[in-house]
């Protein structure tokens, strides 16, 4: 993908940023260069371009500001779980960002708020994506595999959005034309089921005609085990069990992807794109739009070194770190056992024996107290406002990049461990705990250095146990709120999150109706058809 280009583009193509309830006015609005979205859409380079468009919505706050994807809010997503909690530094309040979500008390007057920012941000990957699949069909294609690409790909990105809206909102009108089209401006909710529909059928329609893989600017495109991958996803959250499973051993099929050698290796700074990463979002050249989606939130470095005042919104939990099994060596340095880790071992706040001999994949996603950090040891009072620990996966960065938050990272959205794990859950609920379940958990496992599961486990205790590989594999990489939410935990968790090293950290009871997220009060004034989520 010509990434210096997508800004330009997009300036074009943008049809609406705030929601579905922008005005015909809006939509006639003229550009301000020689390029209209009339006399623009008309060779095959048009067609890319304006597909380039679209994969720009992902990264979204560099470029607009309010509409924002992966350009520094869904990372976060830890922070309303119990793994993480959002910590106001730099923020108004404890219940901007994600704080109104994570604290219950998000209102749909929140228009600062990530909700806001997240919704209008997922409409506008879907007004792109709706435009270019309306605009491209008319334009004569030399290649017609590539006419088809483009359309596929706009339709898996379009699955993407709608994912997001209706596992946090529930039913959202479905638009699948440009606004300018649609006889209605004011579209009503559709529900869920109809949503749902849509997402299958865009993701199963696109997988045949994506590639496996691309090569050279390419790379970031939408393939088949991208596509795959969100289609799982879905069948994962409709606890359809089956096809999940059936999903993820096709994914497995491509042939494409495979666990990298280390766990570290993930995040050393100069990997991008590995044969472990199948959905990774494209920051390229422009190192400001790293800035949302790292800087501000990320990197402790920046609170040590007074960025502002800002830095390390989402801070890892006590709960989170004790997660990490303790482990026994054989005289070779080898692991070969493990056991729980037994809270009751810590004598004080940051008691550093608590460190000792655990997961290997603890060293590599957190710091904390005495840590190595740069050639310093890490101290936790250099950020007295959080839990004393920060997220270490993402921070491999030179030290002078850090310092300035602008490294040159990409954000791996999906990666192969997921897929793997989520063959293990999902085959596990289908069939119970096979030989291919423990396969595919214990590839992760011992990829970390870790024994494989204990023979003879039951279907409830293999659960339990992929539910742990999840929590300590994907830590801090934005999935452990959907997982609360999907297997109905997420309410009990947020009550229970505990005590972080003597601070008290969120421990909130969250109504049955505040599992789905209020419409920002914009859009309801905006749609008198547009009705709110009950309990708002």
């Amino acid at each position: 993908m010509n990434k210096l280009n997508i800004f330009k583009w997009l300036m074009v193509f943008t049809a609406c940023t705030v929601g579905v309830s922008c005005s015909k006015n809006l939509l006639e609005v003229a550009p301000n260069n020689v390029l209209s979205d009339a006399n623009f859409w008309k060779t095959e380079n048009d067609a890319v371009e304006g597909v380039n468009a679209v994969y720009l919505g992902l990264i979204g706050s560099a470029a607009w500001g309010y509409a924002d994807f992966y350009g520094g809010c869904l990372l976060w997503l830890d922070d309303i779980s119990d793994d993480g909690f959002w910590v106001a530094n730099g923020h108004a309040t404890e219940n901007d960002g994600w704080g109104g979500i994570a604290n219950a008390t998000d209102t749909p007057l929140g228009d600062n708020s990530y909700v806001a920012r997240t919704w209008a941000g997922s409409w506008n990957i879907i007004s792109l994506a709706n435009n270019a699949l309306y605009k491209i069909p008319g334009i004569s294609f030399s290649d017609p595999t590539l006419q088809k690409r483009l359309m596929a790909e706009c339709k898996a990105l379009r699955a993407i959005a709608y994912r997001y809206l209706t596992v946090r909102w529930g039913g959202v009108p479905l638009i699948t034309q440009p606004l300018s089209q649609l006889a209605n401006k004011t579209p009503a909710r559709n529900s869920y089921d109809t949503c749902h529909a849509q997402i299958i059928k865009d993701l199963q329609e696109a997988i045949p005609d994506l590639p496996t893989s691309y090569s050279g600017a390419d790379v970031g495109r939408m393939t088949q085990g991208a596509a795959m991958t969100l289609l799982m996803t879905q069948y994962l959250w409709d606890k359809d069990w089956a096809d999940a499973a059936k999903t993820a051993s096709q994914i497995e099929g491509l042939g494409v992807y495979q666990l990298l050698p280390h766990f570290g290796d993930l995040w050393t700074y100069a990997n991008k794109n590995t044969q472990e990463s199948i959905l990774e979002i494209q920051f390229g050249d422009n190192k400001s739009n790293i800035l949302p989606v790292f800087g501000d939130g990320w990197f402790p470095i920046g609170t040590k070194f007074g960025y502002n005042g800002w830095g390390g919104f989402d801070t890892p939990q006590q709960q989170m770190v004790n997660e990490y099994e303790r482990v026994q060596y054989d005289g070779s340095g080898n692991i070969i056992g493990t056991q729980p880790f037994d809270p009751n071992t810590i004598s004080t706040p940051y008691d550093t024996m608590q460190y000792k001999s655990r997961d290997p994949r603890f060293y590599i996603s957190v710091w904390y107290n005495g840590a190595d950090y740069f050639g310093e040891p890490y101290n936790p009072d250099w950020y007295s406002g959080c839990s004393g620990y920060h997220w270490r996966k993402y921070n491999s960065a030179p030290k002078a990049e850090l310092r300035n938050l602008l490294p040159d990272y990409n954000h791996i959205v999906f990666r192969y461990a997921y897929v793997l794990l989520a063959y293990a859950e999902a085959q596990n609920e289908a069939s119970g705990p096979d030989a291919t379940v423990y396969d595919a958990v214990n590839q992760i496992r011992q990829r970390a250095g870790m024994p494989g599961l204990p023979a003879g486990l039951s279907q409830d205790q293999m659960r339990q146990a992929i539910r742990h590989e999840y929590r300590v594999e994907l830590a801090g990489e934005g999935y452990r709120y959907e997982f609360l939410l999907r297997w109905g935990l997420f309410q009990s968790a947020i009550a229970n999150r505990g005590v972080n090293n003597g601070r008290q950290f969120g421990n909130v009871v969250i109504p049955d109706f505040r599992l789905l997220y209020p419409i920002p009060q914009t859009e309801i004034n905006a749609n008198p058809n547009m009705k709110q989520n009950p309990g708002y």
